[in-house]
């Protein structure tokens, strides 16, 4: 679940440590070539270089749909198709950077022994964005390597303290870590402080609410989950459908089985 928010968000805004105009020729490398090319065939007019123009425009174009089209299905859940379209938009270029963020990310929970090396291709390739970074991190949790998905975490803090979703893997590195309640119960509390967004203020209220209920601290569990309820409204209906079943073992953990029955069966009603 945690990659699918990665997924869905990897491409807001992502910032990085490279200057602009290499940003632009690392992510869109076509363009360049193409106004070259362009240029040269309105000055020699020479058939070879029309053709060879209109190759790179059809291949940017092919990849820039297929990454557009694939970004929509991540948020509409279609987490497969998504991944093949990734795929097709790195066969038109390999060296993509966002390609590669992207079906490393869809790959986390499936083969994360497959999306490390994609993520970190496209961390070389384009460094410093915060959302790749704790893609990485996941990726790495997912292989039970917590000592490096912490660091991976940390460095997405460092470069984007609203970066919510590294909170959560923090908070996850250290109970492998063996790290105290406080530790664990304080990086999730302070990425609920940091994000605005409501599917991942849920999942991190979730997992709060989880940490409280290890922690038999009944009544703070059932305010968390309370906060469950209450931001799960807001939700996308993929996300909110998901969800929803963690929100019903929460409920039964803390004994509210009938609860959990009043919401499944208004879920199924609807």
């Amino acid at each position: 679940m945690m990659n699918e928010r990665i997924g869905t968000t990897l491409y807001r805004g992502a910032s990085s440590d490279l200057p602009h105009p290499l940003r632009v020729v690392v992510l869109v490398p076509e363009a360049p070539l193409i106004l070259l090319l362009g240029a040269g065939f309105a000055v020699f007019g020479s058939p070879l270089l029309a053709a060879a123009t209109a190759t790179l425009a059809v291949a940017f174009f092919v990849r820039a749909a297929a990454l557009y089209i694939a970004r929509s299905l991540v948020g509409a859940g279609r987490h497969r198709d998504a991944e093949a379209l990734a795929r097709v938009a790195l066969t038109v270029y390999p060296w993509s950077a966002d390609a590669l963020a992207l079906r490393g990310t869809l790959l986390i929970s499936s083969s994360p022994a497959e999306a490390e090396p994609l993520l970190r291709r496209s961390l070389a390739l384009l460094p410093g964005r915060a959302a790749v970074h704790a893609a990485l991190s996941g990726a790495l949790l997912e292989r039970g390597r917590h000592t490096e998905a912490a660091a991976e975490a940390r460095r997405a803090l460092e470069l984007d303290r609203s970066c919510a979703v590294a909170y959560l893997h923090l908070a996850q590195a250290d109970i492998r870590a063996g790290a105290s309640p406080t530790a664990v119960e304080d990086w999730l509390r302070a990425g609920l402080s940091a994000t605005r967004d409501a599917e991942m203020e849920t999942m991190l209220r979730c997992a709060l609410a989880w940490h409280l209920v290890g922690q038999e601290r009944c009544a703070e569990a059932r305010l968390a989950t309370s906060g469950v309820e209450a931001t799960l409204q807001r939700c996308g209906d993929i996300t909110r459908s998901r969800l929803r079943v963690r929100l019903c073992e929460l409920l039964v953990a803390q004994g509210q089985t009938e609860r959990a029955r009043e919401l499944l069966s208004s879920c199924a009603a609807g």
